[in-house]
């Protein structure tokens, strides 16, 4: 419902009001509801309908006067209320928004500074006093800082103006690599103007520096770059014509050069600023977004009204005035010749009217807000010999007492004055609101008909601002003649109180003998508040501040003897009269210890003077300072009256700092010494390094390797081969040549083989070959009696049919990789072997069996297994298949893999690229997060991150050339990451609709949605309409065209895009 229909309203309904006798009000007394067993207590809806000493809750109920409807111990005439415990005059003032102790005012001395409830905010550079504490800016100061990187233009650095006119600031970097870009952001308000010089001449760097500024969605600002060329450093001076978050970049020109070497310095100095002075007075600064500060008038909030400026300062003109700027006018409405029958209007408004007949007039009403300034202009005469009409116009209040008259008047228009029987036009300027009549007549009062044509057009040239300051609903520019009282406004039911109540310009209507309120007495006959049907003569007077039972007497024998409502308060032993009995301290001891309080003041042992009221509390067992706490704030963190404890390594949070332990554990996080560093793959010192100090020259552990004749430094001492050409022992034959034991003239090639030497005597490549093989220690032919089995070492056995071998083997810690190798073949056993690994308990943990596989024996088995635990496991080997011979023999050969562990049994190993086998979180397998660590054991930190924010699936699409290409539908779970623009294409033929919409929350970030031409231009981008936006776009050439969502600095949100495409192809 539009202002103007709202009076309309009201108007009609005070016509109503007029046409019933006695004001329109029902005088017949209400029934007067009787106390009783079966009383409907919802029946009772005001005091009236209660008997005497009785009023009606705010349930409904009839309660005695003095009832404590929430048993708080305060009644009803004191309590403001009395159906909430927590309210009453003794509660404490909380920060709720609420009156807790019913002393009139919210929210008193609990409210920050900023009058808000919780902590202020805090102060931030961006020339705002965010913590209202009247300083801006405080922890901002200009200086010299460096670049820190990364700052590439996707993670921005962020960087402080200078606060006062002429202050300066600088920044050094470097153009290092090549094609590096160094990007800055920081909010700037409209109106600065800063001057941006970049050195790097005088730092002797050969660099040719470009500058360049843009806007927080990645438009470059106009007039916002500067390059010299020719390796000149450039220099800006740019005046920012809006509020708004702003990126600088610097690049070098030529983006094949870089280096640490090219250097540069960035100097930023604040030329001028918004001063956040209120020039004009109007309680508006241009800081606080006073458009125009020399005009008292202009300030946001104030009313807009049609005079071709933006007074309300929203960035229109005249679009949002009172009423809104006429565009068409209205036919007057007959009858409209009298003040009843009066058209009402609220300024500004287009009247086309005719007097008809002779002696015809045409009245008009309006209201008018206090200090408003309008004018009224009859057009009848232009263009010459349309209209017959001399105007008369005349302005009558709402007693219909002339205010102002004009028979002729210049034009508006023209400011020609046409002479006699010319157009009328006057301006007024309103001291009081209220309703004023306009009249329109023939001046000759003898024309008539319908050529006495005219139009009246009525402007608001000026308005005070429009209020509601008592909070009822209608504001000054909408009727309300008194602001400060709620009981009076446009519409409201005139009473016999000598107010004009319905601000109609006619204070009580002329029979005032009616009872407007229903309470039985009508204002003639005595009641004080004929708007209040629980204020009347007869009424039981309540402690409340308002005269209830209109004697001319307010709380009359109920205020206590400090003059106040509820009870007076209690005395206490400070030197004053508490409670208003004409006796100080009363009832108060004295002072036993001579210490100065007396145990009424609080002192609660009088028999020492070291304790009592503000006395300094030591750590004693006493309470000291008489505060109902015994040692607060003396005792150490244990509870004690002692020194702190001294952390001790113990498994004991020793110094109660909530930390066991703490700065008493060795760098491993055990008690004691850090342990030795032993040769066992592990880092056992905890120092990050493995078997440092105690590996062999090869890198590993136990002896350096044999020397072989293999063309490698087998023993890494250096030297390769060597005496592989010399004949060391004299037997004929070098070790180049065959010789498998340069040094021992029994063994070498041709020599018939020594059973039981455990030797290969004839360099053939096997052990003891043709020799019966040694047995294991049978019997091992089951788990409970199985033979011991060296870690690392060897073992012999062989496996008639029907046999199985077991083997018991020790591993030394947990997560520890174990190598059990059977290896027939090297001794020229044609066995095909399965092998098993089994617990200490007998379960099975890994096993590898091979069969025949075309006639041929496979390959020995092996089992190589991460073990859960250090302690005793067993190893079973038996055949697999048959074999051609009767007992077929072998070797079982163990060892621990180098490094090779799962201590944080999260199924990688540390020779399998585990970068961390303590944490079981990282491992070739996690996910990369961005927390500053190598989740996934990549090599790289954070590196599907951008300024801390996780890529989404498309990425990387920053781009058009790298945009990600789409098909109309939905796409959930994409992110915007800080500074990261994404693109996305879609194929559209001439003619195609698209529809693209962004659905994201608010609270994370304001997004923006653009569509580009196959070209790069854009065509539509949308508007900030909440947490979903859209644009459309119909394609004018065939072609890919560009999604793209971008986001505000130092944000980061994610999305969903909607695509939605119509049209033929």
């Amino acid at each position: 419902m539009t202002r103007l229909t709202s009076l309309l309203a009201a108007n009609a309904a005070l016509a109503t009001l007029a046409a019933c006798p006695g004001g329109g009000h029902d005088t017949e007394p209400p029934e007067v509801l009787v106390i009783g067993a079966d009383r409907d207590a919802s029946a009772c809806t005001t005091d009236v309908d209660c008997p005497p000493d009785f009023s009606c809750d705010a349930l409904g109920v009839c309660r005695a006067i003095d009832w404590d409807g929430d048993n708080d111990g305060f009644d009803d005439r004191v309590d403001c209320d009395d159906l909430d415990a927590a309210r009453h005059p003794a509660a404490t003032e909380d920060c709720n928004g609420v009156d807790d102790d019913c002393d009139g005012v919210t929210d008193e001395g609990v409210a920050n500074a900023c009058g808000a409830c919780g902590a202020a905010a805090a102060e931030v550079c961006d020339l705002v006093d965010n913590d209202c504490d009247d300083q801006v800016d405080e922890e901002c100061a200009a200086g010299s800082f460096d670049e820190n990187e990364p700052n590439d233009g996707v993670g921005c650095q962020p960087i402080a103006l200078p606060i006062a006119v002429g202050d300066s600031a600088s920044y050094s970097g470097a153009f290092d690599p090549a094609g590096d870009v160094d990007s800055f952001c920081f909010f700037v308000r409209a109106g600065t103007t800063i001057f941006f010089d970049v050195d790097s001449a005088s730092l002797g760097a050969p660099t040719d520096a470009v500058l360049a500024l843009f806007q927080a969605n990645g438009a470059q600002l106009p007039g916002g770059a500067n390059d010299f060329g020719d390796g000149a450093d450039p220099q800006l001076a740019y005046t920012f014509p809006r509020d708004e978050n702003v990126r600088l970049d610097l690049y070098n020109f030529e983006d094949d050069q870089g280096g640490a070497t090219l250097t540069w310095q960035l100097h930023l100095r604040l030329d001028a600023h918004v001063a956040c002075d209120d020039l004009d007075g109007d309680g508006r600064s241009g800081c606080d977004g006073d458009c125009d500060d020399d005009d008292p008038l202009v300030f946001p909030g104030q009313t807009e009204v049609c005079d071709g400026t933006d007074n309300n300062c929203d960035g229109t003109i005249d679009t949002d005035a009172l009423g809104g700027c006429p565009t068409a006018a209205r036919p007057e409405l007959e009858p409209n010749d009298s003040r009843e029958t009066c058209q009402l209007f609220t300024a500004p408004f287009e009247i086309e009217g005719v007097i008809n007949p002779a002696r015809d007039k045409d009245v008009f009403c309006i209201f008018v807000a206090s200090g408003t300034e309008l004018s009224f202009d009859i057009d009848a005469r232009e263009p010459p010999g349309t209209s017959l009409l001399d105007a008369k116009l005349r302005l009558l209040d709402a007693q219909l007492q002339q205010l102002a008259l004009n028979l002729e008047a210049p034009d508006p228009d023209t400011g020609v004055v046409p002479g006699s029987d010319g157009d009328s036009a006057l301006t007024f300027t309103f001291a009081q609101p209220g309703i004023y009549h306009i009249e329109v007549a023939d001046e000759r009062t003898t024309g008539g008909g319908t050529r006495f044509t005219y139009t009246l057009r009525t402007r608001v040239l000026s308005a005070a601002p429009c209020t509601d300051g008592d909070a009822d609903g209608v504001a000054t520019c909408e009727g309300d003649c008194d602001d400060d009282d709620a009981s009076v406004h446009f519409g409201a039911p005139e009473l016999c109180d000598a107010q004009d109540n319905d601000c109609d310009g006619v204070g009580d209507p002329e029979d005032c003998t009616g009872d407007f309120d229903g309470d039985g007495v009508a204002g003639i006959a005595g009641d004080c508040a004929d708007d209040d049907p629980t204020r009347r003569p007869g009424q039981v007077e309540r402690c409340n501040g308002v005269d209830d039972d209109c004697d001319g007497a307010v709380d009359e024998g109920l205020q206590n003897a400090c003059g106040t409502c509820g009870f007076a308060p209690a005395e206490r032993c400070n030197g004053g009269d508490d409670d208003c009995d004409g006796v100080i301290d009363e009832g108060c001891a004295a002072d036993g210890d001579g210490d100065g309080a007396r145990p009424d003041d609080g002192d609660c042992d009088d028999t020492d003077p070291a304790v009592g009221p503000g006395a300094l509390e030591v750590c004693d067992g006493i309470d000291n300072d008489c505060d109902g706490a015994i040692d607060e704030f003396v005792k150490n963190a244990c509870g004690a009256c002692a020194p702190e404890p001294v952390e001790q390594c113990n498994g004991l949070d020793d110094d109660c700092d909530g930390r066991i332990d703490d700065d008493a554990l060795n760098r491993c996080g055990l008690c004691g010494p850090v342990p030795p560093e032993t040769c066992n793959g592990i880092d056992d010192d905890c120092n990050g390094e493995v078997d440092e100090g105690v590996a062999n020259r090869c890198g590993g552990c136990g002896p350096e390797p044999a020397e072989i004749c293999n063309y490698v430094d087998d023993d890494c001492d250096g030297t390769t081969d060597e005496g592989c050409d010399v004949d060391l022992d004299g037997d004929g034959l070098t070790q180049r040549q065959g010789d498998c034991a340069p040094t021992d003239a029994s063994a070498r090639a041709g020599i018939t083989e020594t059973c039981g030497d455990d030797r290969d005597v004839n360099c053939d490549g096997h052990l003891d070959d043709g020799c019966a093989p040694r047995d294991e220690s049978e019997p091992n032919d089951v788990r409970t009696s199985c033979d011991a089995l060296p870690l690392p070492g060897r073992a012999y056995g062989e496996l008639p049919a029907g046999d199985s071998d077991f083997f018991c083997v020790s591993a030394p810690v947990a997560g520890a990789v174990l190598r059990i190798d059977v290896d027939a073949d090297v001794l020229g056993s044609p066995l095909d072997a399965a092998l098993r690994f089994y617990d200490a308990s007998g379960t099975l943990l890994a096993s590898n069996g091979n069969t025949v596989v075309d006639g041929q024996f496979s390959p020995d088995p092996l089992v190589e297994i991460a073990v859960e635990d250090a302690g005793s496991y067993v190893v079973e080997v038996v055949r697999a298949s048959a074999s051609s011979s009767a007992t077929p023999f072998y070797q079982l050969l163990t060892s621990v893999i180098g490094g090779c562990t799962d201590l944080d049994r999260d199924g990688f190993l540390r020779c399998d690229d585990d970068c961390d086998d303590e944490d079981a979180t990282r491992n070739p397998g996690a996910a990369e997060v961005c927390n500053a660590v190598d989740d996934n054991c990549a090599a790289g930190v954070d590196e599907t991150c951008v300024g801390g924010c996780l890529d989404d699936a498309l990425e990387q699409n920053d781009t058009p050339a790298t945009a990600a290409a789409l098909s109309p539908g939905s796409v959930a779970n994409l992110r915007m990451c800080l500074g990261d623009p994404d693109y996305h294409s879609i194929g559209l033929t001439a003619g195609q609709h698209l529809i693209a919409e962004v659905l994201f929350s608010l609270a994370e970030a304001n997004l923006t949605l653009e569509i580009l031409s196959p070209t790069g231009a854009v065509l539509a981008v949308s508007a900030d309409a909440g947490n979903n936006e859209s644009v459309e776009i119909t394609a004018a050439v065939s072609g890919s065209y560009f999604v793209r969502v971008t986001g505000p600095f130092f944000a980061e949100a994610g999305y969903q895009l909607v695509l939605v495409l119509s049209g033929s192809p």
